[in-house]
C-alpha cells in the first residue's frame, strides 16, 4: 500500500508520495514565477482525487498533491501589477485555462491544454508554494475576514458541484432530483440543488451522512438504498412521472449506476460528477431507448471559480458542518485512513504559520 513521506521544510512538513517508504527531506523553496507569487500554506483540504491518486498509484514518486489550498501572500514578484499586496490572505484554484482556445471558447476549458499544464508548484501539501501571473489573476480570490481558511478552501469543490449543476437540463417546475453519494461533494451538491428549489432525494450507505442532510435540511427524504427502499419508492411516487428528472452520482460503480437507472425517468439526465477504475457503464440498449442523457463534469470553469467565492463569502452556501477532521499537516495518514474508512466527510490540513 502506497505511504507518505513527511518532509522537513524550514520545519514545517511536506507530504509526498511514495510508493514505498516514509522518509525525510528537504525541499527547496519555490522560485518565484514572473508576475507571479509565493504563497505560505494555511491550509490545504483532501480531495477524494487526491485519495485515488494515491491509491492507484496515479502520479510520479515524490508528486506534492493537495489543490483545495488557502494561503497568505508570502512574496509578490516585483513585476505583478494587480490588486493582491504581501499578507493577503487567499483561496486558488489550480488549473488555469487559455480562454481562447478551441476548447475554451466552446465551453470545455477543462480540455485546454493550458489548463491541463497549468498547476500550483509544487501542491497544497506543502508549507509554500508558488502561483503564477494568470492563477493571480484567473483563479485567486482574497478571503474577507469573516471567513474562515477551512470554509474558503471549500471554493474549488464547490465550483465543481456548480458546473455540474450548469451542465444539467433539469425541470424548473416541480422538478426532483437524487443525489448518490452523500459525502462532501454528494452534500455540497444536495444543499445548492435545494437552494434552487429542487426537490431532493439523497441516498448513501453512512447513517452519520444521511442524518447530516436530514438535520440540515438539505434534502427532502434521505434514505438507505436497500434497508430503506421502500421510503425511496414511496417518495417517488410524488413525482410527477414518478421518477426523478436527474441523477447526481459522486460515486459511480455498478451498484450506484443501478440504481440510478431505477429513479431515473426517461428522457432523464444521468450526471456523473467522479470516475470508476474498472470502466463500468450502463447498457447502452438501456441508454439508447430510454434517451438517458449523460453529462459528465470534470473541472470548474472560471466563470463557476467566481460563483463559489461569492456564495461562500456570503454564507450562502453552508460549509462548517462539513468539515468534519481538521487536524494539522503532520497527521496527514490518519487523515487519509479517517477519509479511505468514510469516518470522515472533509478532511482539512492546517499548517502552522509561523
Amino acid at each position: 500500500m502506497p505511504e507518505h513521506t513527511q518532509i522537513t521544510h524550514q520545519n514545517v512538513q511536506v507530504v509526498t508520495y511514495t510508493p514505498n517508504a516514509t522518509e525525510a527531506q528537504r525541499l527547496p523553496m519555490p522560485a518565484l514565477p514572473k508576475r507571479g507569487a509565493i504563497i505560505q500554506t494555511l491550509g490545504c483540504g483532501l480531495c477524494g482525487t487526491d485519495a485515488e491518486k494515491i491509491q492507484q498509484q496515479k502520479v510520479p514518486v515524490g508528486s506534492v498533491l493537495g489543490h483545495e489550498v488557502v494561503g497568505r501572500i508570502h512574496q509578490l514578484d516585483a513585476q505583478y501589477h494587480g490588486d493582491f499586496v504581501v499578507g493577503d490572505r487567499l483561496v486558488l484554484a489550480h488549473h488555469v485555462p487559455c480562454g481562447i482556445c478551441h476548447y475554451c471558447v466552446n465551453g470545455s476549458p477543462s480540455m485546454c491544454a493550458d489548463f491541463k499544464a497549468s498547476n500550483l508548484f509544487p501542491g497544497g501539501f506543502a508549507p509554500y508554494f508558488s502561483a503564477s501571473a494568470g492563477h493571480l489573476a484567473h483563479t485567486a480570490f482574497k478571503i474577507p475576514s469573516h471567513i474562515s481558511d477551512r470554509e474558503a478552501a471549500c471554493m474549488e469543490p464547490l465550483a465543481c458541484v456548480l458546473r455540474a449543476i450548469r451542465r444539467t437540463p433539469m425541470s424548473s417546475q416541480n422538478g426532483s432530483v437524487a443525489v448518490i453519494g452523500l459525502g462532501f461533494i454528494g452534500l455540497l451538491t444536495a444543499q445548492v440543488l435545494t437552494n434552487q428549489g429542487q426537490k431532493v432525494l439523497g441516498v448513501d450507505l453512512n447513517p452519520q451522512r444521511l442524518g447530516l442532510a436530514r438535520t440540515m435540511e438539505w434534502v427532502d427524504e434521505a434514505v438507505h438504498p436497500i434497508e430503506q427502499a421502500s421510503d425511496w419508492q414511496a417518495w417517488l411516487k410524488t413525482c410527477p412521472t414518478q421518477a426523478v428528472d436527474a441523477v447526481f452520482l459522486s460515486v459511480v460503480n455498478r451498484h450506484t449506476l443501478v440504481l440510478a437507472s431505477q429513479l431515473l425517468r426517461n428522457g432523464g439526465t444521468l450526471t456523473l460528477m467522479a470516475g470508476n477504475a474498472q470502466g463500468e457503464i450502463m447498457d447502452p440498449k438501456d441508454l439508447y431507448y430510454r434517451e438517458i442523457n449523460i453529462v459528465t463534469s470534470y473541472s470548474p470553469a472560471l466563470e463557476d471559480l467566481k460563483q463559489a467565492s461569492n456564495a461562500l463569502f456570503e454564507r450562502q452556501i453552508v460549509v462548517n458542518p462539513l468539515m468534519t477532521h481538521p487536524m494539522p499537516i503532520e497527521d496527514f495518514n490518519e487523515g487519509l485512513s479517517l477519509y479511505r474508512q468514510s469516518d470522515a466527510i472533509k478532511v482539512f490540513y492546517q499548517f502552522p504559520t509561523n
